[in-house]
């Protein structure tokens, strides 16, 4: 499995258990609403029958003859509308309505009424049943014994009866709000999770992307000197009459491979942030002349280099001028021809221009590794370059050369002061 799916997998990992912890949560919490709802709306429903019945029992009173008198419930708020109130007396065959209050009255039934009022008869304290009406429906049951100043027993049960659908119903809606409210924070939760992973994984995915190019570069451009190196130590071997070639030609192959170890190496610790840009003022004319005797001892380079100052880093500087210089001699000249390379130093500007074929057609900037390479590169040369000129404020294009070739321009920001002369 590749780096990038497998930062792709555990991306996906982070964000499940983000959802999956924030789902729990939200189940809990919903599941907590719920029943707290459930049990306020029940409690509060209690509450409001049971003042009804204290009320209603302390307006039921006996005449001086014992006569049972409920004209005091008649006109009292506590008797009308809902909950609605009723008033029981206990006989040998059950239980007697003798009082309804005024409102809307639901349809009990006769064994929900007897059941609840001798449930508080025989115990003498309330009794509550929950249970349906005549139609189906829920109805919640509170009844309160009331005595008999007689025989200071109890005479019968006041009764409040209360439907509970409305309740039920504003307990459905609220459960659906829960529902819908818990699934679209989640759907939104999972989905800044997602990308909250993605920001979070980024600094990786740039790791793993710099690393995997690095390693390619790396495997590109050491695998021909490598193989360069191999092949002439083998004639050597064969025919010791070639040795001395063969180690020309291996230490010219070993000075490639430790230039392109050395820009690989830099151009990976500042991109990783292990190292940064230096900006401090350097002369380009005396870096340009140092690449220029590198790279071309015997003058096959034209040099034209005016004392220039501007600011950057000296070894990225040398690394981009050493890419081009090289570039040009490998690939700016034809067939049977010697090399025409002209290097010229102007403030933040460095021109290097040669007869080679001329720049690719269609593309004068954006260079990238195995992409813009005449025949036989790798294009890295180019590629690094053009990073350093970007690093530094500036660009690298190419551009065609009067009379035939490629002038490569390289622009490396402002230009610094002018040194002292004395």
């Amino acid at each position: 499995m590749s780096a990038e799916a497998r930062l792709r997998r555990l991306r996906i990992i982070l964000t499940l258990v983000f959802a999956g912890a924030l789902a729990v949560g939200l189940i809990i919490l919903a599941l907590v609403a719920i029943e707290t709802d459930s049990r306020s709306r029940s409690q509060a429903r209690e509450a409001t029958m049971s003042e009804r019945i204290e009320a209603s029992s302390r307006l039921i009173y006996y005449s001086a003859d014992g006569e049972l008198r409920l004209d005091g419930l008649r006109d009292d708020d506590a008797t009308t509308g809902s909950p609605e109130v009723r008033v029981y007396r206990a006989t040998a065959a059950g239980f007697e309505e003798i009082f309804r209050g005024r409102g809307p009255h639901l349809p009990l039934t006769d064994s929900s009424i007897d059941e609840v009022a001798g449930r508080a008869v025989r115990s003498q304290s309330s009794a509550s049943l929950t249970t349906t009406d005549v139609r189906g429906e829920g109805v919640e049951l509170l009844a309160t014994p009331f005595y008999s100043d007689l025989t200071d027993r109890p005479a019968g049960a006041v009764v409040s009866a209360t439907a509970t659908g409305p309740a039920s119903e504003e307990h459905r809606d609220l459960v659906a709000a829960m529902l819908i409210g818990c699934a679209g924070l989640l759907v939104l939760a999972t989905g800044a999770g997602w990308i909250l992973a993605g920001r979070s994984l980024r600094p990786a995915s740039r790791g793993l992307a710099q690393q995997e190019a690095l390693l390619a570069d790396a495997a590109h451009e050491l695998r021909n000197p490598i193989a360069s190196i191999q092949s002439v130590l083998e004639a050597a071997e064969i025919d010791p009459a070639t040795s001395e070639r063969a180690i020309r030609t291996a230490l010219a192959s070993t000075r490639q491979v430790s230039s392109t170890v050395e820009t690989l190496l830099v151009r990976a610790r500042v991109e990783a942030g292990a190292e940064s840009i230096r900006r401090v003022p350097l002369r380009l004319d005396q870096i340009a002349a140092d690449v220029v005797s590198e790279q071309a001892p015997e003058g096959e380079i034209v040099l034209r280099a005016p004392e220039t100052v501007i600011e950057g880093d000296p070894v990225l500087v040398r690394i981009a001028l050493r890419n081009l210089v090289e570039n040009a001699l490998r690939h700016g000249h034809r067939p049977g021809r010697e090399p025409e390379i002209e290097v010229v130093v102007e403030p933040g500007l460095v021109r290097v221009a040669d007869r080679g074929p001329g720049p690719p057609a269609g593309r004068q900037d954006g260079f990238h590794r195995f992409r813009d390479a005449s025949p036989g590169g790798s294009g890295l040369g180019l590629s690094i370059a053009a990073w350093i000129a970007e690093a530094h404020d500036g660009s690298l294009t190419l551009e065609g050369r009067p009379g035939g070739g490629t002038e490569a321009l390289l622009r490396l920001g402002r230009s610094g002061s002018s040194p002292d002369r004395r």
